[in-house]
């Protein structure tokens, strides 16, 4: 007949608590576990009883011993913060070039330029598109007989970009047409005056 074997303890007898590591944390006395901040909330120090709720700005995942501002291209929505502790991203056509605990993004894109959800800059519009209000998240095409390109002369805006804002019409085509003499020519606008 087999017997089964005898059960043996052989976890440690202390008399001491350990104490929870940063990041983590007890509220309850004479528990065996310690238990991870959720996100957005830290625990620096060790033994701690409660998380810290992180600062507006400021973001955090589980088991966290501190926080960090939220990353480019995000921003702190104070009232969905409160509520979920995440980072947004900055909504199309606005931007945040670097980390930071701004509760909105830097600046909105202006015309002539675009962007789009998350961005950390303005791009310019490209040749033959438009963008001619703020905040924009698409380019329009300009249409037949139109044409649109950015001043190459012209100063940046505010976010560091040049880009058109407005469709020109099109100038009328030109042909050069040989004079009669074959060693020179002329300028003109229309095929039916070369001969």
């Amino acid at each position: 007949m087999l017997l089964d074997p005898p059960i043996i303890d052989l976890s440690p007898k202390s008399n001491t608590c350990d104490k929870c590591i940063a990041g983590y944390y007890q509220s309850k006395p004479g528990q065996s576990v310690c238990v991870a901040c959720d996100p957005c909330f830290y625990a620096a120090g060790t033994g701690t009883a409660t998380c810290t709720q992180c600062s507006v700005g400021e973001t955090s995942t589980s088991g966290s011993s501190s926080c960090t501002v939220c990353p480019a291209g995000q921003y702190a929505d104070a009232q969905a913060y409160q509520a979920s502790g995440i980072c947004r991203s900055c909504p199309a056509g606005y931007y945040q070039p670097a980390s930071s605990n701004s509760s909105t993004c830097l600046a909105l894109c202006p015309p002539g330029t675009f962007s789009n959800i998350g961005s950390t800059a303005c791009s310019a519009s490209p040749c033959g598109y438009v963008t001619a209000n703020n905040a924009t998240a698409r380019c329009a095409m300009c249409a037949a007989g139109f044409y649109a390109n950015a001043d190459p002369g012209a100063e940046p805006n505010a976010s560091g970009v040049v880009g058109a804002n407005t469709c020109l019409a099109a100038p009328p085509p030109v042909w050069w047409a040989p004079l009669p003499d074959a060693r020179h020519a002329q300028l003109v606008t229309s095929r039916s005056s070369i001969a």
